[in-house]
């Protein structure tokens, strides 16, 4: 539900070392990926203006001021590496937060808008103002002519960009920007009007019975039969064959191979296949033919190179297979999880029987006796409203205090059943991660005023107002209120931005 229009008449709707560090990385690291340090980069272009990495560019700003706050916020790793990849992180927010800044200045110059040299006069006597505030004409002379022309441009498109934004968003004031109808603001409103507390049992997978995971186990005993097997694993097939002739001219033992050359994928440091139940076993040899060829493998032999799921490998039977114990809990928790993966309708099947009978019981008997009857928790949840989404405006869901409801934002089926149930009726099972959930209304109430002051307050926060610091929000550390989102998605996609930014990265 976005609209952005640029032009004359636009409109938005929506539904002591960091400065160092900054400083090496502007005039050194910067100019050094673009080969050499010889010119600039063009990074990206709005309506055809170039954005470069030029000391004085909007992005060269951007990602001083962005450093600095990440620097500030303990944003950057200790780690080198992870440190880089965070640093890559700030340069691309701010060369997306430079364009919107861009966006801004040409769409207020088509405009046709007119900044006057008064207006530009005042803003720009703060730069050469004392400690107390005040203008010092003594600043004004000791400041250089090409820096006070620098500052002079920074603060001409720095207004310009501000004025396209007040366009938008208004003033503090309340004036300008974009305006919220009385009506659309009770609609908002109106969804907290009503809240709904539960009460509900859950019904997990703990109650599948302990003998049907037996059964199932039986069964399939060869799934959980424990191969022990050792292997030398390695990126190439080239290099697994170099060490099988090795292996095979007796030049090289298996376990300096372990030492030397393998890439240990699946094993421990001694080669020994970390997970060898048959059926991870088979997840590991993907090919039919070298499965077979791996079990088939006498003990204390080798198996020929063979395809595993990243690489090759050697393989060495190291004992016959372990028949799995069924009387061990161990074994069957493995039993149960293997079926919780690949036996996931057979578990939910059960749940919903047992649901089923539930259900029954609680028209007969009540919901408490019927929870009682099948050893069941009954729980009341909080009150809440419907807030498909978990959105920020309307009172949040019960995530922390009912943990079994946690995963309900997008649950349509939830909203709907839960929110067209009678008093005393009892609902259908629903499911709700790994287990199912049973409901009965608690109680139905109406919010107090002051709730649905703070939904209308939050709401017309999130539709009017533009947050200065979402270039943080760029690095996904902050939130920007829906309009600004809207307006920033919208720019960073629109057919006149070209966006070249990876040229930094190429020397």
């Amino acid at each position: 539900m976005k609209s952005f229009y640029f032009g004359r008449g636009a409109l938005a709707s929506t539904g002591g070392c960091v400065v160092l560090a900054v400083a090496a990385l502007m005039f050194v690291f910067l100019p050094a990926l673009s080969g050499g340090g010889h010119g600039h980069v063009r990074l990206g272009s709005w309506g055809g203006v170039a954005l470069t990495n030029a000391p004085d560019s909007l992005f060269s700003q951007q990602y001083s001021a962005l450093a600095q706050t990440a620097e500030r916020y303990n944003l950057y790793p200790k780690d080198a590496q992870e440190r880089e990849g965070m640093d890559r992180r700030v340069l691309r927010a701010a060369f997306r937060a430079a364009v919107v800044q861009l966006a801004g200045t040409e769409q207020t110059k088509q405009s046709g808008f007119t900044l006057s040299e008064e207006l530009l006069d005042r803003e720009v006597l703060s730069f050469y103002a004392d400690a107390d505030g005040t203008y010092s004409p003594q600043r004004y002379q000791d400041t250089p002519e090409h820096v006070r022309l620098s500052q002079r441009k920074k603060m001409r498109d720095s207004l310009l960009s501000d004025q396209y934004l007040y366009h938008l968003f208004g003033k503090e004031t309340g004036r300008g920007g974009l305006k919220l109808n009385s009506r659309e603001l009770r609609f908002v409103q109106d969804m907290a009007k009503k809240e709904r507390s539960f009460r509900y049992v859950v019904l997990g997978e703990e109650r599948f019975p302990a003998e049907r995971v037996s059964a199932y186990g039986k069964e399939h005993a060869h799934l959980f039969t424990l191969h022990h097997l050792s292997l030398l694993t390695y990126s190439s097939e080239e290099d697994a064959r170099r060490t099988a002739r090795a292996l095979e001219k007796r030049e090289l033992s298996f376990e300096d191979a372990v030492a030397t050359g393998s890439t240990k994928v699946g094993t421990d440091a001694t080669g020994k296949m970390t997970h060898s139940y048959r059926s991870d076993v088979n997840e590991f040899f993907p090919d039919a033919q070298d499965l077979d060829t791996v079990l088939r493998t006498a003990v204390g032999a080798l198996s020929p190179v063979v395809k595993i799921e990243r690489g090759f490998a050697i393989v060495r039977t190291d004992a016959e297979p372990s028949a799995p114990d069924f009387s061990d809990a161990a074994t069957r928790e493995r039993v149960f999880a293997h079926m919780a993966r690949v036996e996931r309708g057979t578990i939910e099947r059960f749940l919903e029987e047992e649901a089923h009978t539930f259900s029954t019981r609680a028209k007969q008997g009540g919901f408490t006796a019927a929870a009682q009857s099948l050893n069941l928790d009954v729980h009341t949840s909080r009150s809440f409203p419907i807030n498909f989404g978990n959105v920020d405006v309307l009172p949040a869901l019960p995530r922390q205090s009912d943990p079994p409801l946690a995963r309900i934002a997008y649950d349509e089926k939830f909203f709907s059943t839960a929110f067209a149930l009678l008093p005393g009726q009892v609902s259908d099972p629903l499911i709700l991660d790994s287990s199912v959930v049973l409901l009965q209304l608690h109680e139905e109430k109406s919010v107090d005023e002051s709730v649905l002051a703070t939904t209308g307050d939050s709401y017309a926060h999130h539709v009017r107002t533009w947050y200065p610091g979402y270039p943080l929000a760029l690095l996904n550390t902050a939130k920007m209120p829906w309009a600004q989102e809207s307006v920033v998605d919208t720019i960073l996609a629109h057919p006149s931005f070209k966006d070249t930014f990876d040229n930094i990265f190429r020397r």
